[in-house]
Formats: structure tokens, C-alpha cells, sequence
């Protein structure tokens, strides 16, 4: 799994065409929120394997950050663009999912941008030093 974390003043998206997703009303429909970390997850197709184990650590991962920002609530961003090994979109959006109720369980605000549709997006990176972090396990 590959994670490149932002903490953003601002994010803002549209959702516009579909690639893997199946629900055409989603398309048009707009999400910001501020003062957010956003992470954009690559899963790999090695990471299907030991699933269970790569949301334990992405949940570790995640969570560190959002405590270095000062943070609630996050982002998850699917991005299949960190890597040349990617899983399947059906696989990759399970692990996605998973990641989130994890978080979700443990009382953090988690906002999923939809799965398989190109987005429209605006991210206002802070100027703070950990405001950019990349991670690979």
C-alpha cells in the first residue's frame, strides 16, 4: 500500500465521468470541507493477500496523522496513480471501504470520495512541514 497524505485548508471536488463507478446520479454532485487531512491510497495487488493486516497499519498510519494535524476527521481518496502494481477496482475499493470503518469505529469523521469516477478536485495544501508525508508498506 502506498498513502501520500496532505493536510489541506481546503478541498473541494466534483464528480465528474465514470470509470469503474456504476451510479450515474453521482455524477454533477460537489463535496469541500477545510482544515482536513486527505489521504490518497494506492492498494496493491499484493496488499489483497494480507488485508487484514494492511488496514490495521493504514489505520495506524492514518491515525498518527490526523493526531500530528490536530484532526478528526479525514479524507480517503482512492488515487491507483503511486505505483505500477495496482489491485483490482473491486478489490482496491473493499480494502478502501474497510480502512474506513476501521476509522469509523474508532470515532473519527470519515468522508470517502466516490470509488471509480473522475473528480474535478481542489486541494489547498498548508505551508506546515508535515503537511505533505508519504508512506509505503
Amino acid at each position: 500500500m502506498r498513502i501520500l497524505l496532505l493536510h489541506v485548508k481546503r478541498i473541494w471536488y466534483r464528480v465528474g465521468r465514470m470509470s469503474y463507478g456504476k451510479d450515474e446520479s453521482l455524477i454533477g454532485r460537489t463535496w469541500e470541507g477545510e482544515n482536513i487531512p486527505v489521504a490518497l491510497i494506492h492498494v496493491e495487488e499484493k496488499d489483497v493477500e494480507n488485508s487484514k493486516k494492511i488496514v490495521e497499519r493504514a489505520f495506524r498510519v492514518l491515525s498518527w496523522y490526523a493526531r500530528k494535524v490536530k484532526a478528526n476527521k479525514i479524507v480517503l481518496h482512492s488515487f491507483a496513480h503511486l505505483s505500477d502494481d495496482k489491485a483490482s477496482p473491486e478489490k482496491a475499493e473493499k480494502i478502501l471501504n474497510a480502512i474506513a470503518e476501521k476509522m469509523r469505529r474508532k470515532r473519527y469523521d470519515v468522508h470517502v470520495t466516490p470509488f471509480g469516477y473522475f473528480l474535478e478536485l481542489l486541494l489547498h495544501i498548508t505551508d506546515e512541514p508535515i503537511s505533505r508525508v508519504y508512506q509505503e508498506f
